[in-house]
């Protein structure tokens, strides 16, 4: 037996129509819970391409407007041309050196030794150095273009027994050739699988921008297992990578504007030797008749001369830069570097302005996000080179000897160290860290970029070499301090820079 209940209370809700829809959800909208969200009538405008596009979809329409413009600012402007140089320089320097960390000591310097040798010739077009391609393919293409892209191919001239070679391609090589705009598993040029993994590359055997270049002719599909293509990612499932100096590009162009306007207004009043004017009021056009306004008078070298009646002569007066243009230009370059993480020291190259612990406080941040770089070119750039070098170099006869799997093998990577501005104070501080065992040799040494089994061994035999011609460590100091002439007084650090937190270390002001 089926029992029913019918429980109504009044009667039902009618379904509210399109119009009355439409207007309750614009009134919902109207109600912002964040400020940001607000119809802000001086940002409104700016707001207005704020879309919510994916990060794949604004970078196809906007890449390669962003590149071109990033590479014309790099071969046109000193400021971002010094951004490139001074980051391939703190990044990459003379290349990171390879230090083999197994038991074995031969093994080890066997296997640097071959690596050190390869580096030399592992340019396919047989130019660059490895630290040069690194250079180029994880600093600069990062900054101008956005990312790079590098084949590992087994060309090799016979120069080295291990045939594998790294080419460089320009990220305008790679787009999806024609008709492949249709297929939902190739973006920009790249293969995905399933879960957008690139599976290959369509990469032109010439150059788009070429004289005798033809679109679409010539492509080629790398797999991408021979690829290496290093962008930084900013957003999850993004396939290709934007310019970093693009953030820039707005205070650069806002610079170079106010500069030129300032240069034209300082060169105008320059080229006038002065100006002629009157006092009176009223003057009959009679009594001027032998001038007229905007009149240009040349004047003969050690001459004397008249002037027209009722007129003096006066120096024009030059009213650009004005003072604040040096705080204008440094206010923007602080601005551009805060965009590469870059101080405005460094991006200058002007530290007056700074005491020193001011100027290394500010450096450290530069140097940190530098360490960050330097970890991310390994991961995606050096390790996989090194892991593939390593693979082919074990399975040539005599040339390493084989010890168990490449993955075995324990290694790492010493970059070139920092210079240090205060070599005294740096020295102290390393001596009471390695007293007070907060730190290791290994670890001070992979600072300076050196090895620390090296540096132990040069010390043996140098102590070896001492005692045979009975000399101490304070005769060989006295001799190289005099040979340095090191017995003139240095001069003495200001009493402020002892603590980067003292009142007195605040940094000045740039202008002054």
């Amino acid at each position: 037996m089926k029992i029913s209940f019918d429980i109504s209370f009044g009667s039902r809700k009618k379904k509210p129509s399109a119009a009355r829809a439409q207007k309750r959800d614009n009134k919902r909208r109207a109600v912002r819970r964040f400020l940001s969200a607000e119809a802000d009538p001086y940002l409104k405008k700016r707001w207005t391409k704020a879309d919510g596009s994916s990060i794949n979809a604004l970078i196809q329409d906007d890449l390669a407007t962003m590149r071109n413009r990033c590479r014309f600012e790099v071969r046109n402007n000193e400021w971002v041309e010094g951004i490139c140089l001074g980051s391939e320089l703190d990044v990459v320097g003379t290349g990171p050196q390879l230090q083999i960390q197994t038991d074995d000591d031969r093994l080890n310097e066997h296997i640097e030794q071959r690596w050190r040798d390869w580096q030399g010739i592992c340019d396919e077009r047989g130019r660059d150095h490895f630290a040069d391609l690194l250079a180029l393919q994880g600093v600069r293409s990062l900054l101008d273009s956005g990312e790079s892209f590098t084949v590992m191919t087994n060309r090799g001239d016979g120069g080295d027994p291990v045939q594998l070679r790294l080419l460089c391609v320009e990220s305008d090589c790679v787009f999806s050739p024609f008709g492949a705009e249709y297929d939902s598993r190739v973006k920009e040029g790249i293969r995905l699988d399933g879960s957008g993994r690139p599976l290959s590359y369509y990469v032109a055997k010439q150059h788009p921008g070429d004289f005798d270049a033809f679109y679409d002719s010539g492509m080629q599909q790398i797999p991408a297992e021979q690829m290496l293509h290093v962008f930084w990612t900013k957003r999850a499932n993004q396939v290709r990578g934007y310019p970093m100096l693009q953030v820039l590009l707005s205070s650069i162009s806002e610079m170079n504007h106010y500069s030129a306007a300032v240069i034209q207004a300082a060169d105008l009043a320059a080229s006038l030797a002065g100006v002629l004017e009157t006092d009176l009021p009223d003057v009959d056009e009679d009594a001027t008749d032998d001038y007229e306004a905007f009149d240009e008078i040349e004047i003969e070298p050690g001459s004397f001369m008249t002037l027209p009646k009722f007129v003096k002569a006066q120096q024009f007066k030059p009213e650009q830069p004005t003072s604040n243009y040096s705080d204008y230009v440094a206010a923007k370059l602080k601005q551009c570097g805060r965009g590469v993480m870059m101080p405005y020291n460094v991006i200058s190259g002007d530290s007056s302005g700074y005491n020193y612990a001011s100027g290394r406080l500010d450096k450290q941040i530069w140097q940190r996000f530098a360490r960050r770089w330097q970890m991310f070119l390994i991961r995606r750039f050096v390790g996989p080179v090194f892991q593939r070098w390593l693979r082919e170099a074990l399975l040539i006869p005599n040339y390493i000897p084989r010890r168990g799997s490449v993955d075995l093998i324990p290694h790492v990577w010493i970059w070139p160290g920092q210079e240090h501005v205060d070599p005294a104070k740096e020295a102290n501080a390393q001596k009471i860290r390695l007293e007070n065992r907060t730190t290791t040799l290994a670890e001070e040494c992979a600072k300076e970029g050196r090895d620390w089994k090296d540096v132990l061994r040069q010390i043996a035999e140098e102590k070896k070499f001492m005692d045979e011609l009975g000399l101490s460590a304070a005769d060989v100091a006295q001799a190289t301090s005099a040979a340095d002439g090191a017995d003139v007084e240095p001069d003495k650090p200001d009493e402020g820079d002892e603590d980067a937190a003292d009142p007195a270390n605040q940094k000045t002001d740039v202008a002054q």
